[in-house]
């Protein structure tokens, strides 16, 4: 298992990207969401937006989109980074287009 930036244990997979977030959401699937305090406003919106009708998912906003890549091990600055449980059902992540990095344990 891995630990989270709060220093918890977790068996969840990670993708970082609005897409792959929103899907997981929509979906249902996602587990925790570290939104960026610095995310452009209109780009948290669209996430806040779909959290709002989404039951038992966690939001984290104490993190930079600097902060938030280095968690992902991705180069540049992400505003996003979605938790989702890989136990439950597929465990490749969101399906569609790959329009983020999905973050390898």
């Amino acid at each position: 298992m891995r630990q989270n930036s709060d220093g918890h244990s977790t068996g969840a997979d990670r993708v970082a990207g609005l897409n792959q977030s929103l899907r997981l959401i929509r979906q249902g699937r996602a587990k925790r969401v570290y939104l960026a305090g610095d995310a452009d406003r209109a780009f948290a919106m669209r996430i806040l937006d779909e959290l709002k009708n989404s039951a038992g998912c966690e939001l984290v906003m104490t993190h930079t989109a600097a902060e938030l890549a280095e968690m992902a091990g991705v180069e540049v600055p992400t505003a996003v980074v979605t938790e989702f449980d890989a136990s439950y059902g597929d465990t490749s992540g969101p399906k569609g287009k790959k329009t983020a990095k999905s973050i390898d344990k």
